[in-house]
């Protein structure tokens, strides 16, 4: 799924239709080593090397990513600068949307405290427009989750396929469901939540996903 949000922003960025003016994924842990660097897209690889012993070695790295420092003294000042630094040749009013495939290796390398000012510190900064990232409950806490949510602006659970509701899926839609995503939006003007429930399929050919909604049978 997050292969596909990539997919479907950097369309909207290539056509003019996002508010960022350029992409930048920040890899750490792997799982989006699939994704390949674009005039829009640029990919920050925090996985491979992330306390620097390779670069010390001056051992290669990958070709069409850049490769920085994730963990040690320093490293999520020098991971903030690096991360809302223009693209050359941008326009000095352009922003940036960053993606995250994961934020779970970055609250194990660091204080819960530590980390989460550096993601009020990014989601602050006047050069990023927007934030995508996931994050595993059982990884890093119920409450470091919580702290997160209050900072975003929609928060995506994604949770199993009961029995009933494959059977309905089945039998309704012809449609084999891989899971539920739960979208929980924060409303601008009245600060409340309202939650929207989809299906998604998984389309490992393509690398990306299918939200479709869900059916009468089961909206009651």
């Amino acid at each position: 799924l997050m292969y596909q949000l990539v997919a479907d922003y950097q369309e909207a960025v290539h056509q003019q239709r996002a508010q960022a003016a350029h992409m930048r994924l920040l890899m750490l842990d792997g799982s989006m080593t699939g994704c390949s660097p674009s005039p829009s897209l640029s990919l920050l690889d925090g996985w491979s090397d992330p306390a620097g012993w390779l670069k010390e070695e001056n051992l290669p790295t990958r070709p069409g990513y850049q490769t920085i420092t994730s963990i040690g003294p320093g490293a999520l000042q020098q991971l903030l600068t690096t991360l809302t630094t223009l693209p050359a040749g941008s326009n000095s009013m352009a922003s940036l949307c960053i993606v995250v495939d994961s934020l779970s290796p970055l609250f194990q390398s660091h204080p819960a405290n530590q980390a989460l000012r550096f993601m009020e510190e990014l989601r602050h900064h006047p050069a990023v427009s927007c934030i995508l990232a996931s994050v595993q409950q059982d990884v890093v806490g119920a409450g470091t989750c919580t702290a997160l949510q209050r900072m975003a602006s929609c928060v995506v659970q994604l949770g199993p396929v009961s029995s009933l509701q494959h059977e309905v899926l089945s039998k309704a839609m012809r449609k084999e469901a891989h899971g539920v995503a739960t979208f929980a939006y924060k409303s601008r003007r009245a600060g409340r939540m309202r939650t929207e429930t989809m299906f998604y399929m998984l389309q490992p050919e393509s690398g990306g996903g299918d939200c479709f909604q869900t059916p009468p049978q089961l909206a009651r």
